[in-house]
């Protein structure tokens, strides 16, 4: 009989975190996240993609990554992946953005965790990546993002694990927060001409239901000997 494959995965209130734990439970994987609040205690849309989760994963309520409840999931629990998914956005666009706080709550026990994964039998780990730390890095955010991958990828090859970073465009759909494809839709629809102000800045859009059936084919494909692979 063939072993189902156990997934531990963080951000499932995000909006591409609720797509990815859709397209993992669809693929046949046995998914398991963790929520660092009740998951009734969010509205709006945030609310509607935790119901999402919740529908397609066991979740685990009130645990951040790194602390004390998430050491204990992983002592008492083996996951064959473990996909680093969730990060710190807020204020991400700006110069304000706190690159202190993003980095501790990305990294957060992170030699710990990484020790007790490979000791439970991970064979590897997802971290997801941005279109901002790639090439130049432009934004405190893109900075955070790249070392939080260099730093997952020091300490998961440590442990003879394989790390894999998965680069996330600028994805749309439903649940979204209303970024760019939402006003254009808008101004489309209201037969209005959309402006474009920043016409020299390049986006890769990509429909986020697209988007999570590629990153759940990467999670089941992706080498698992210790290396390192960008996807």
């Amino acid at each position: 009989m063939e072993c189902v494959v156990r997934v531990l995965i963080t951000g499932p209130t995000s909006f591409t975190g609720a797509f990815f734990i859709e397209a993992l439970s669809a693929s046949g994987l046995d998914v398991v996240t963790t929520s660092t609040k009740s998951l009734s205690a969010h509205s709006g849309v945030r609310l509607l993609r935790a119901q999402k989760s919740a529908e397609n994963s066991t979740v685990y309520e009130g645990v951040s990554f790194g602390d004390g409840a998430f050491l204990e999931l992983l002592r008492s629990q083996s996951f064959d992946v473990f996909c680093h998914h969730g990060a710190w956005t807020k204020d991400y666009r700006s110069m304000k953005y706190d690159f202190e706080l993003a980095f501790a709550n990305n990294t957060r026990s992170l030699n710990e965790v990484c020790r007790l994964l490979a000791e439970r039998g991970c064979r590897k780990i997802i971290v997801s990546g941005s279109i901002f730390e790639q090439g130049e890095v432009f934004s405190p955010y893109g900075l955070v993002k790249k070392m939080t991958t260099q730093t997952v990828k020091f300490y998961g090859n440590h442990y003879g694990m394989h790390v894999s970073n998965v680069v996330i465009p600028n994805p749309f759909g439903p649940l979204d927060n209303p970024k760019l494809i939402d006003y254009l839709c808008k101004e489309w629809f209201s037969g209005k001409t959309p402006m474009i102000r920043t016409p020299q800045y390049i986006r890769d859009n990509i429909p986020v239901g697209l988007l999570a059936r590629g990153y759940a084919d990467w999670v089941i494909k992706s080498p698992e000997k210790r290396s390192y692979s960008i996807f």
